[in-house]
């Protein structure tokens, strides 16, 4: 494949576009169809080296068969899955009915040549219904015709209505619904593609970013304690020197990891916090720890957590609604607490918000200086 072909542009519009793709482990793919140009095939490698547990949903009865005896067998053309079966659960249905379908949230829905078998007035609700199941990314491919209207169109060889094109687009249709576009080939040309996706702003960046400006003199202080982390997760940790930072971390695995980095650690939970002689720090961080305990222990913790702060406290959660159980066998990690602004408000706090209320992804940061 020649490095200036449009085939070469398009096999590399995924990996320029989004080089985070493969940094996620569940992928809710909608619309396999069984051929070597589709990214779940092309890109097979990548995904198996990923890890990704993939599920699929497939309107079309025979792909489904196929896919399944696929699945069973662990062979596609000349290749094998590195880990078979490459799909965890594979749904037979119409995208327009995902709600009803396929139960949970994924870190990446892709919906990939499908848009266009979609009747246009179709098009938005199914792609609310699709971000409504995206924890991360909402990733679609379809043809640029380079004008948005309903305008149906046999492709291909007849296969009931699944090979109908029923919408064309043109870029502004998916900026205007708050995707960002990249086009490969030319619009209304045969062999185009237009990639269109969506992230969540809960990315580290765009926290860090939030937190930053809220407290924009935080990295300039030299004793920082914070409270809850773990070796997964450390979307602000990363700000400061280790030697400047005190963890209080609940769970032994995690203090015993910590531990390993290097890392100063008290274990402790932090709903005893006023009990403890651990003396005062110039920051005191409880970043994505407040919806883990009962709301009415938070009262008396955000005044422990401001008494020990000899400058600035900061705390931060999920904007609202956010069910989650333990994780990786952590009982702690439990969802405990649904919160709002106004809670740390009438408290004397400060708030900002990113993201939607109620929705996965959204930050609600709480700050507040002595």
């Amino acid at each position: 494949m020649s490095k200036n072909s449009l085939a070469y542009e398009r096999d590399r519009q995924l990996d320029r576009c989004l080089p985070e793709l493969y940094s996620y482990k569940t992928l809710l793919y909608i619309g396999v169809k069984v051929r070597w140009n589709y990214p779940m095939f092309r890109g097979q490698d990548k995904f198996d080296r990923a890890g990704y547990k993939i599920n699929v949903l497939e309107i079309n009865p025979k792909t489904v068969k196929r896919l399944k005896q696929m699945n069973k067998t662990g062979h596609r053309f000349r290749n094998t899955f590195r880990h078979p079966p490459m799909f965890r659960t594979i749904y037979e249905g119409d995208v327009r009915k995902v709600k009803e379908i396929v139960p949970g949230i994924y870190d990446v829905v892709m919906w990939w040549q499908g848009p266009e078998h979609v009747r246009l007035h179709e098009v938005k609700p199914t792609l609310d219904a699709l971000w409504g199941k995206t924890k991360h990314l909402l990733v679609l491919g379809c043809p640029c015709s380079g004008i948005t209207d309903e305008h149906p169109m046999a492709i291909g060889k007849p296969d009931g209505n699944y090979s109908m094109h029923y919408s064309r687009f043109d870029k502004q249709f998916f900026i205007d619904l708050g995707f960002k576009v990249d086009i490969v080939g030319e619009c209304g040309k045969k062999g185009n593609n237009m990639l269109a996706y969506k992230r969540r702003p809960w990315t580290p960046k765009v926290r860090r970013e939030q937190l930053l400006k809220a407290v924009p003199d935080i990295q300039s202080y030299k004793s920082i304690l914070y409270i809850g982390a773990n070796v997964v997760r450390q979307e602000t940790l990363d700000l400061f020197r280790s030697e400047q930072i005190t963890i209080l971390e609940v769970w032994p695995p995690n203090v015993a990891d910590l531990l390993e980095l290097g890392y100063k650690v008290i274990q402790g939970d932090v709903r005893e916090l006023a009990k403890m002689d651990i003396g005062k720090f110039d920051v005191v961080i409880w970043w994505h720890g407040p919806e883990h305990v009962e709301k009415e222990s938070l009262p008396s913790i955000l005044k422990a957590i401001k008494k020990i702060a000899r400058c600035v406290a900061v705390v931060a959660c999920p904007w609202g609604k956010y069910k989650q159980s333990e994780v990786r066998g952590n009982p702690y990690e439990r969802h405990l607490s649904c919160l709002y602004p106004k809670f740390f408000e009438k408290l004397g706090w400060k708030t900002s918000v990113i993201g939607e209320k109620d929705v996965i992804g959204s930050n609600l940061l709480a700050w507040i200086r002595k």
